[in-house]
């Protein structure tokens, strides 16, 4: 095996990819200071995996990059390919020539490869071992490294040494192997540490393991109760549903009704307002027949005014005629009176002219004087005769006029007759109408206020059914809500009490045992009960009370000290367990003495718990036992003063489950908060009780209200 090619690309001064042929021929690589000689040796280590830059003559392991020049544009990565004849099979490996290339890029990634795959630095270092080859290997001797090797250092000489001998191999084989025991005996120590600590969890663990199967009991128990809950439930509102859908119907039937009620109000309603559209109408047509008619009469009013002034007219014309006619009859008699002189004249001149007759012969002058004198005479009686046919003619004429006048003026009486008659009924007839108007003005506003009235009965309505609506709606969620509260809170007592019955959350034996008592009359008859079944307290009190009374809330009362023999062979021959008993005529009360009393009188010294818990009196021995000598504080500063004061010669327990144990040692810390309490079972049952007593009152209230 040796190197046969170096392949160098960016590696310091060689920016172009470059080849160095290894050959038998090649001795030495000469050249002036700073053409690149070390620059290949360098090539060499670096990509037998050398790490530190400072070896290589860099700051950083970036300098290995060609950095550029004046001409030439600085590179992103370096590379190095060492070719290595391997025909011998001296390297492990299956080919024959093998290719070992590292690649550095700016970024800081760098990468290995073995014939262009890539590995590992330790897979390159681990092939390379006892060939001498390797940046610890002898096959590169440095500068200064000769004096290195001959000085005094025995590391470095023992190295190179290894190196030949071919053991560096198996050496680091045995550095890696004893670093793993090391590592392995160091495990071992913490397992070791973990056992230890497991071992002091063990007891928790126990406890917590029996726990847990209590739980996943209660849990299972848990699931069947809810199951058989959620059935009753599911039975109860089934029921209230049908409750509520009767009641819906019948609600809804009512709202039929009032809807039906309402329907019809309407159809009376739009039928008042037919009606009082044709009232209106009537109205308007009387009101029409009204304006029409006093048109007519005013009209008419009119005509008979004009025909009276025309009538005023023709009495006055009548009267003037009438007056012209006297005139005339006057003129007519005067001029029959003239006429008659003149006639007599004629007749005095006829017998004078007779007279002159007989004088004719008394002269033919005299003859034409008096002929002359006839004849202007009968002039004048012709014309006067005239002048009376003119005035009779006139006469005649206003005579006519009077008689058309007279008619004229009875045709207009007769009109003026048959108007007033027409105004008299037209005024019967308004009177009528007016009449009928006020009826259906009446009628109208009876209408009107029949309508008012049934709008304002159905806004009542509507508002009624709104608020009944909404009352309902409030009292049925109401009802809805105080069943779930009463439904809830009875299952929730209904569950203290199974697990009351059951003993849940009691020790596995203590639960056996009481369960037994229930069926077995030997124990039933000795057996009086849990110590948490026969003491109560306040809820104030109930943490510093199960802290003090700790797993002797589970202690059991028996009857007498005979019979505790026989009820353990029954745990015994039943595999039951293990069980405290506290027999009644065996058990001692324990209280303070003088001295510890005066604890009493520290503030923040509530008292001892056996005054602050109700029992039956005939327990009070086991109280006092129990609790006759562990006082209660308010908080744990207190706490701590009453202890000291009585030197810390008994139990301490705070409100909060603080507890200062005699001789001094404190626990105390977050309580775990457990649903499973046994000490306030008996009085959240009767919690529950009155509770749902009174929401069972305020349902039954809700109910008669809806």
């Amino acid at each position: 095996m040796y190197l046969k090619e170096i392949i160098i690309n960016g590696f310091k001064s060689f920016p172009e990819k470059t080849v160095v042929k290894i050959n038998s021929e090649l001795t030495a690589v000469v050249g002036p200071n700073g053409s690149g000689k070390s620059n290949i040796s360098d090539s060499f280590k670096w990509v037998m995996g050398e790490q530190s830059a400072k070896i290589l003559r860099g700051s950083k392991m970036e300098d290995v990059i060609f950095a550029g020049t004046e001409k030439r544009k600085p590179l992103s990565y370096a590379e190095v390919d060492l070719i290595f004849n391997n025909s011998s099979g001296k390297l492990p490996v299956e080919y024959s020539e093998v290719s070992i290339k590292r690649r550095l890029y700016r970024s800081g990634d760098s990468e290995y490869l073995l014939n262009n795959n890539s590995v590992r630095l330790k897979e390159i270092r681990e092939l390379f071992m006892d060939t001498g080859i390797g940046i610890d290997g002898y096959s590169i001797i440095g500068q200064g490294r000769i004096e290195d090797i001959i000085s005094s250092k025995s590391d470095i000489r023992r190295k190179v040494i290894e190196e030949a001998a071919g053991i560096v191999k198996f050496k680091t084989r045995k550095d890696e192997s004893l670093k793993k025991l090391q590592k392995t005996e160091e495990n071992i120590l913490r397992i070791n540490d973990i056992i230890s600590e497991i071992e002091q969890r063990i007891d928790p663990l126990r406890k917590q393991k029996e726990d847990a199967e209590i739980y996943l009991r209660l849990k299972n128990n848990l699931k069947s109760y809810e199951l058989n809950l959620f059935s009753r439930e599911y039975e109860k509102t089934t029921e209230l549903l049908n409750t509520l859908d009767n009641h819906l119907k019948s609600k809804l039937e009512e709202l039929a009704k009032n809807n039906q009620r309402l329907e019809i109000n309407k159809l009376e309603f739009e039928q008042i307002i037919d009606e009082l559209k044709d009232i209106e109408d009537k109205k308007n047509n009387l009101d029409e027949i009204q304006d029409q008619i006093n048109s007519e009469y005013l009209e008419k009013d009119s005509s008979i005014k004009l025909e009276e002034s025309r009538l005023n007219l023709y009495i006055g014309e009548k009267e003037k005629l009438e007056h012209g006619m006297d005139e005339k009859e006057k003129q007519k008699s005067e001029l029959l009176k003239k006429s008659e002189s003149l006639m007599d004249q004629i007749a005095i001149k006829d017998g004078e002219l007779r007279l002159k007759h007989q004088q004719m012969g008394n002269s033919e002058q005299k003859l034409k004087d008096y002929l002359a004198d006839n004849t202007q005479l009968q002039d004048l009686i012709d014309k006067k005769k005239n002048d009376v046919f003119e005035k009779y003619n006139q006469q005649t004429d206003l005579k006519g006029r009077i008689n058309t006048i007279d008619s004229l003026i009875a045709n207009s009486m007769n009109r003026i007759n048959n108007l007033k008659s027409e105004i008299d009924d037209q005024k019967n007839q308004l009177e009528i109408l007016a009449q009928k108007i006020e009826s259906l003005t009446t009628e109208l506003k009876s209408k009107e206020l029949k309508v008012q009235e049934n709008n304002d009965r159905i806004v009542g309505l509507r508002d009624n059914y709104s608020k009944k609506n909404e009352s309902c709606i409030l009292l049925e969620k109401n009802l809805q809500k105080e069943q779930n509260h009463i439904n809830e809170k009875t299952s929730k007592m209904e569950f203290l009490i199974r697990m009351q019955n059951s003993y849940d959350g009691y020790y596995k034996s203590v639960q056996n045992l009481m369960l037994a008592s229930k069926n077995n009359r030997m124990l039933g008859d000795e057996i009086i009960g849990v110590v948490a079944e026969l003491i109560e307290t306040h809820e104030k009190y109930e943490n510093a009370l199960e802290v003090a009374l700790g797993s002797s809330m589970q202690n059991i009362l028996i009857q007498n000290e005979r019979k505790a023999s026989d009820i353990i062979d029954y745990l015994k021959s039943n595999n039951i367990g293990r069980v405290t008993f506290l027999p009644l005529d065996t058990i001692k009360p324990r209280n303070l003495n003088d001295t510890e009393k005066n604890a009493l009188q520290i503030d923040g010294c509530i008292g001892t718990l056996n005054n602050l818990v109700s029992y039956d009196e005939k327990y009070s021995h086991i109280v006092d036992f129990l609790l006759g000598r562990v006082l209660l504080s308010d908080n744990i500063r207190n706490g701590i003063k009453i202890a000291k004061s009585i030197h810390y010669s008994t139990r301490v327990v705070t409100l909060e489950g603080e507890v200062i144990n005699a001789g001094g040692s404190i626990t105390g810390g977050s309580l775990k908060k457990n649903s499973f309490k046994l000490l306030s079972r008996n009085r959240e049952i009767k919690e529950l009780e009155d509770l749902i007593i009174m929401k069972r009152k305020d349902f039954g209230q809700l109910n008669r209200q809806l």
